[in-house]
């Protein structure tokens, strides 16, 4: 918690020459691990607020720092991905007076897919087709639980998140969940062509809600973020 507070206390924001050092990723990278080991959430917003706000001093700095959020906190292959905390990020680059609204564009749109389907929220509702012809619609679902599932045809990541779906779901109190219908599974393709499904009828279990997008307002819309697939939601029974 203190060093969340005082790790950048001493650091010359207008030295630019620290950009082209490997210590300065570093040092970003062990300051981001700080923030993710601290409970206290009031101090981590601050100090990140803090960091882009004193990064305006120097435009090359604040550019590089972004840089470094995009590429710890925005990237799917980052163990130290969080929204949470690029939310946080994005909305101190919207602040910045120095960057022209073209520049914005890009973060103004990754904010609003961020602030999407934010945990405690409700769920954007949409319309699917089953893969048996059947009309439905997420909201439609009854259950306490629902686990939304997006998948693509033959992704091989998608059959690993699978499996490993199937096997939490035979452990004790999951399969009762399961069996009883109060956790239901939604496995959506995003897509509108369903017309190499068959040979993937067998990916998906009986008992789960096999379904596809033939007016594709998923991603139309932008009700989800599509950018890594597979995704995961788990919902209540209300769906939030």
């Amino acid at each position: 918690d203190y060093m969340v507070k005082h790790f950048w206390d001493k650091f010359d924001f207008s030295d630019t020459t620290f950009i082209a050092a490997d210590a300065m990723e570093q040092a970003y990278s062990n300051y981001i691990g700080y923030l993710m080991m601290s409970r206290d959430t009031d101090a981590v917003g601050n100090s990140l607020r803090s960091l882009y706000g004193k990064a305006q001093a120097s435009p090359a700095m604040f550019e590089y720092l972004w840089d470094m959020a995009d590429k710890y906190l925005d990237d799917y292959h980052s163990p130290m991905r969080s929204e949470d905390l690029y939310i946080i990020v994005l909305r101190s680059v919207l602040a910045n007076p120095d960057i022209d609204d073209l520049m914005k564009e890009a973060p103004r749109h990754k904010l609003e897919m961020a602030l999407k389907n934010r945990p405690g929220e409700l769920a954007n509702d949409f319309q699917f087709t089953a893969s048996t012809g059947q009309k439905g619609s997420l909201y439609g679902i009854k259950a306490d639980f629902t686990i939304l599932f997006i998948y693509n045809l033959g992704c091989q990541m998608c059959q690993q998140v699978r499996e490993g779906m199937l096997s939490v779901f035979g452990e004790p109190g999951m399969s009762e969940l399961v069996r009883s219908g109060r956790l239901k599974v939604l496995a959506f393709y995003p897509d509108e062509d369903m017309s190499e499904g068959d040979k993937y009828l067998g990916d998906i279990p009986a008992n789960w809600i096999n379904a596809y997008d033939p007016e594709q307002n998923v991603s139309r819309k932008e009700l989800y973020s599509l950018r890594a697939i597979p995704s995961l939601y788990l919902m209540d029974k209300d769906k939030r």
